[in-house]
């Protein structure tokens, strides 16, 4: 049985593109949907931190375009002009229900110095004593491929260790992990609860991306170690189904895989 820690006080929640944008346009009914989660969070004293991917996939969706941008200085064009309309599309979803944002861009180094590490938590922690929601992405627009986090996965962990968070919500378009590709395998089942990541593990599982996504389901295995190293549960689960929040803190059925440290 998967068991949450009894105290939550702070989530980290990682939000997929796919979960975002379906190639065509940005999914209004999720923002809107993520804005009632993140204030039933809030009215239980649990702070919310979100990692949010989708910079180039609102950019795609504003131009129209179905495959992403080849080369660097086309991706980081379409990341600087995609941001404000992701974050647009969060302003507005949130302002409903009179919740605050705010928008953090990192790189690998903001994570790595002393200085810049304490820096960031003090922001961190000023922005979640006056319950403003950070909403925290690469900057994709300056960074190079040697401080690059690889994707936002490995990003939300790192974050998740820099405010000491209590739990990370993956949010994908898939529904956790399985025990084998489901497109070719119709028994195939998630594995409900995973206490140890290994090469045995790694062998049979089913790996995908598409055209939004970046890291596919190793980054999230990825991410899983670095917060199990220091205790801290992860939960993958479907972010296109409805209250998965609502139902993980009320301990109701939720398919989803359980990252146990």
């Amino acid at each position: 049985m998967m068991s949450l820690p009894k105290s939550l006080k702070r989530i980290v929640i990682k939000v997929g593109s796919n979960v975002l944008s379906d190639h065509l346009s940005l999914r209004k009914e999720f923002f809107h949907h993520m804005a009632e989660q993140i204030e039933f969070l809030q009215k239980r004293k649990i702070k919310p931190i979100l990692v949010s991917s989708g910079a180039i996939a609102a950019a795609m969706t504003a131009f129209k375009r179905k495959t992403k941008p080849k080369g660097v200085p086309a991706k980081q064009a379409f990341a600087a002009f995609g941001q404000p309309l992701l974050m647009d599309a969060y302003m507005e979803a949130f302002h409903k229900k009179g919740l605050r944002v705010a928008q953090v861009l990192l790189t690998s180094l903001d994570v790595k110095h002393r200085d810049t590490v304490t820096n960031a938590r003090h922001a961190f922690e000023e922005l979640l004593k006056k319950n403003i929601v950070p909403i925290v992405n690469e900057n994709d627009t300056v960074v190079v491929e040697e401080i690059k986090f690889g994707d936002n996965d490995i990003l939300s962990a790192l974050v998740a260790r820099l405010v000491r968070a209590d739990l990370l919500l993956i949010l994908s378009h898939v529904d956790g992990l399985y025990d084998s590709n489901p497109r070719k395998n119709k028994k195939s089942r998630t594995i409900p609860i995973v206490r140890r990541i290994d090469q045995n593990l790694r062998s049979h599982l089913f790996f995908e991306k598409n055209e939004l996504s970046v890291g596919g389901m190793e980054s999230k295995l990825k991410a899983a170690e670095k917060c199990l190293r220091v205790k801290i549960p992860v939960f993958l689960t479907n972010g296109l189904k409805k209250d998965y929040i609502k139902r993980l803190l009320t301990r109701q059925e939720i398919e989803g895989t359980y990252f146990c440290p």
